[in-house]
């Protein structure tokens, strides 16, 4: 059974949702993505929530798919692919990592297996570094050696920024503030690092 029932006319209210200011037609305007990075514990002050998205970025599988997401092209996006297993590194077996070690060997790889998988970089990598005949910065940075001669000052301006940033780390883990501060000013101010 249905029964209807006339309801009476009155307006539905309305709110004018256009823009209370219209942009400039004669100013261009682009999107733009930006990435801030925030420490734990740190605070961090989103000014317009309205028109900003935002992400946190709490694993590297996380990282991984943000990355993958912002490289530009598509060719480089495929290549970059290549690299997912480090996303789920800590998920693989131990015949898997070895596989991709094995084909991704770079310093880039070692220095993730030493800051995310010490264990499997103390048993495997740390021996084939030692003998290596000719150790690199980063080589003799993941051995934990001594890395006082590459801080001469004519020195600086041939390291790429991850070098630099090695430096600066094992400064900072030694206890020298000092030296530390003074080298990352230093580095600021007049090194043009190769890419």
């Amino acid at each position: 059974i249905t029964k209807w029932i006339p309801l009476t006319d009155s307006p539905l209210p309305t709110r004018d949702l256009s823009l209370a200011d219209r942009f400039d037609d004669e100013m261009k305007y682009r999107e733009q993505k930006n990435v801030e990075t925030v420490q734990e514990n740190e605070e961090f002050e989103i000014e317009d929530v309205t028109s900003t998205e935002f992400q946190i970025v709490d694993s590297v599988s996380k990282m991984f798919k943000i990355l993958s997401l912002m490289t530009p092209s598509t060719e480089k996006r495929d290549e970059f692919q290549k690299w997912e297993f480090i996303a789920e590194w800590q998920n693989l077996s131990e015949e898997e990592k070895f596989k991709n070690y094995d084909e991704f060997y770079s310093h880039e790889l070692n220095l993730f297996l030493y800051f995310k998988d010490k264990t499997f970089f103390d048993r495997y990598v740390v021996e084939y570094l030692r003998n290596k005949m000719e150790k690199t910065l980063v080589d003799k940075f993941l051995l934990q050696e001594d890395l006082s001669s590459y801080l001469a000052v004519p020195k600086l301006d041939k390291y790429n920024y991850l070098e630099l940033v090695l430096l600066l780390l094992q400064t900072k883990q030694i206890g020298d503030s000092v030296k530390c501060r003074n080298l990352a000013k230093k580095i600021a101010t007049e090194c043009k690092p190769t890419d």
